[in-house]
C-alpha cells in the first residue's frame, strides 16, 4: 500500500489502472471510502470506477489516495525516472 500525495503519482496509479482507496472528509452517500480504479484524473477532479458504477470527486473532497502498488510496476516506474534523469 502506498499513499498517493502528489499529482504525479495520482496519474500513474490511473494510467496504471493500479487498485485505490479513498478517504474522504466528508461521508457522500454515506461513505468515507471508496475503493475502484481511477479512470480520469485533472488536476481538480478524478472518477472513480467500482465496478460498474463510477463516481466523481473534487480533489477538495478527498484527504487520501492510497494504492496497491505491485512491485513490478514500481520496479519500473524507478527504472523509467533513472533513464530520464541521466538524459
Amino acid at each position: 500500500v502506498r499513499t498517493l500525495s502528489r499529482e504525479e503519482h495520482i496519474r500513474f496509479a490511473c494510467d496504471n489502472s493500479l487498485d485505490v482507496t479513498l478517504g474522504l472528509y466528508v461521508a457522500v452517500d454515506g461513505s468515507k471510502e471508496y475503493k475502484g480504479v481511477i479512470t480520469s484524473f485533472d488536476g481538480e477532479m478524478l472518477v472513480l470506477q467500482d465496478g460498474e458504477s463510477t463516481r466523481e470527486f473534487n480533489m477538495k473532497q478527498i484527504s487520501k489516495i492510497n494504492a496497491e502498488i505491485d512491485t513490478e510496476i514500481e520496479t519500473e516506474s524507478a527504472e523509467e525516472k533513472e533513464e530520464t534523469e541521466d538524459e
